[in-house]
């Protein structure tokens, strides 16, 4: 099966600093949720993510909508992946 793709908007190495925002963002209407991702170094970070979408032009255009909005102008480098 395919891996979806997401906007990934930013990481934090707290899970709490991620949880906080990812509230925040699902509070004005947005998809977001937490995926921790464990290093080889033993490490782990904790990514915020916008939906999971089954085409990269789905997530292009929601990328493109999310940097129209207030709630993104502090992470005006999201970027989309899969994961």
């Amino acid at each position: 099966p395919r891996k979806p793709f997401v906007i990934q908007v930013c990481t934090y190495a707290s899970r709490t600093d991620a949880e906080r925002l990812a509230e925040k963002m699902r509070a004005g209407q947005l998809p977001a949720f937490v995926e921790p991702i464990d290093r080889t170094n033993g490490k782990t970070f904790y990514p915020v993510f916008l939906g999971r979408f089954q085409t990269f032009q789905e997530a292009q255009a929601k990328l493109k909508e999310f940097k129209g909005k207030p709630a993104s102008r502090d992470f005006q480098d999201s970027f989309i992946r899969t994961l």
